[in-house]
C-alpha cells in the first residue's frame, strides 16, 4: 500500500491460513513469511522500479514453499551473509533451509524438541553464528549454528515469551506478564524494563556503534558489554601481540530498544539508561508487530487492522495510518527505499511505500 494514496503496491497471496511473521533480506530481495498453515514461503521482492513501471496493484507469487513442520510456524529469519532461513514452530522444532535451490527445497538441519513448550519467535544474529528462540517455557536459549546445539539457556522470566531481538550482541525479549528484560548474549541479565500494563508481543531494537582500533589478531567482535565468544578466544586475546598491526572493530555505545503490547501501545526505551523514551498511543486494539528504521521512525501493527508509521521525535507521533482487511500481525522495515512489509491475519503480506521526507526529518 502507499502511503502517500492509500493504493495497494503489492501482493504477496499463498498463505491458506493467517501469516505470523515476515522477515526480508536485503541483497537478493528476499522476503520469507511464516503462517498458521504450517509453512513459510519465499518471496522474491521486485526492485522499487520494476514495481513502478507495472500496472498496480503488483501481484508476487512464491518462489518456494518451505514444508515439514507438524504445527503452526510462529516464527522465521534470515541469517547473516548466507542465503539460509531458519523457522520456528509450535511443533518445537527449529528447521534450517537453504532457499537458493530448486521451488521445495528440504531443510538443511533440524532440531528437534528445542523446548519443553511451544517456540514463538526467533532472532538469527547479524554474523550468523548464533539464533536465539524464545518459548512459551519461560526460557531463551541460544543455539550454535554450526554445531546445531544449545550454548546458552537464558533464565528469568516468569511466563510465556512471545518475542525476541537480538543485534551486535544483545538480546532483548517480551514476556506475557509485560515484562522485557535487556541481556547480553552470554545469558546475563543486565536489566528488566517495567511499563506495559499487558502482554508485550513484539520487540525491536537499534544499536549504535563506532569503529575503533583494535589489534589484528583479535576476531572483529560485535558485542556489547565483554567479549565472550569462547573462553578459548578470551585467553587468545589476552596474550595477542603488543604493537600489533590494528584493524576496525566495532564498539557499542547506544541501544535503543521498541515494544509494543495488549495495552495498545508502543514504548521507546534506552536500556543502558534504564528509562523509557516515549509511550506511542493511538491504536484502538492490542498491538501484534512493531518495527524500527535506522533513522528511529517506527513502525506499528494491530488488531485494529491498521498500520501506524511513527516519528518519536516529533510532538504530533504518529504520521500516518493505514489499513488491512483483516488484523495486522506483524511488521518489518525493507532497508532498500521507504517500504514496510506487513502481514496479516487474513493470510496476506502487503507492501507499503513511505514517503518519510514530507516532514523534512529524513
Amino acid at each position: 500500500l502507499s502511503a502517500i494514496d492509500g493504493s495497494k503496491v503489492m501482493t504477496l497471496a499463498g498463505h491458506t491460513g493467517p501469516v505470523t511473521d515476515v522477515a526480508y533480506r536485503k541483497q537478493e530481495s528476499l522476503a520469507v513469511s511464516a503462517s498458521a498453515d504450517f509453512t513459510a514461503i519465499v518471496w522474491r521482492i521486485p526492485t522499487v522500479q520494476t514495481i513502478k513501471k507495472s500496472a498496480m496493484p503488483y501481484e508476487v507469487k512464491p518462489r518456494c514453499v518451505l514444508r515439514g513442520h507438524g504445527g503452526p510456524v510462529t516464527c522465521c529469519a534470515f541469517g547473516g551473509a548466507s542465503k539460509s532461513v531458519v523457522t520456528g514452530s509450535r511443533d518445537k522444532t527449529l528447521r534450517f533451509w537453504d532457499v537458493t535451490p530448486g521451488p521445495d527445497p528440504q531443510p538443511t538441519m533440524v532440531i528437534s524438541e528445542c523446548h519443553q513448550d511451544w517456540i514463538n519467535a526467533c532472532a538469527w544474529s547479524e554474523t550468523g553464528d548464533y539464533v536465539v528462540t524464545a518459548s512459551n517455557d519461560f526460557t531463551l536459549k541460544l543455539w550454535d549454528v554450526k554445531a546445531g546445539k544449545d550454548k546458552v539457556k537464558f533464565v528469568g522470566h516468569t511466563s510465556a515469551i512471545n518475542c525476541v531481538a537480538t543485534s551486535h550482541g544483545c538480546v532483548v525479549s517480551g514476556c506475557y506478564d509485560g515484562t522485557v528484560k535487556v541481556w547480553s548474549h552470554k545469558g546475563e541479565e543486565i536489566t528488566t524494563l517495567y511499563g506495559h500494563g499487558q502482554r508485550v508481543n513484539a520487540c525491536d531494537l537499534k544499536v549504535t556503534v563506532e569503529s575503533e582500533e583494535a589489534p589484528e589478531e583479535e576476531p572483529e567482535i560485535a558485542d556489547w558489554s565483554i567479549a565472550m565468544e569462547t573462553e578459548e578466544w578470551e585467553e587468545e586475546h589476552r596474550k595477542r601481540k603488543i604493537g600489533a598491526k590494528k584493524k576496525d572493530e566495532s564498539k557499542v555505545i547506544q541501544v535503543t530498544t521498541v515494544t509494543a503490547g495488549d495495552d495498545g501501545t508502543v514504548r521507546m526505551w534506552k536500556p543502558l539508561e534504564g528509562n523509557e523514551l516515549s509511550t506511542l498511543t493511538g491504536h484502538s486494539d492490542r498491538v501484534l508487530g512493531v518495527a524500527m528504521a535506522a533513522n528511529s521512525h517506527i513502525v506499528s501493527g494491530s488488531l485494529d487492522k491498521t498500520v501506524r508509521l511513527w516519528n518519536p521525535e516529533l510532538q504530533g507521533a504518529a504520521e500516518e495510518s493505514f489499513s488491512h482487511d483483516a488484523e495486522v500481525t506483524g511488521v518489518v522495515f525493507l532497508p532498500v527505499g521507504c517500504y514496510v512489509a506487513t502481514c496479516s491475519r487474513d493470510g496476506t503480506i502487503a507492501l507499503w511505500g513511505l514517503d518519510l521526507d514530507r516532514d523534512g526529518t529524513n
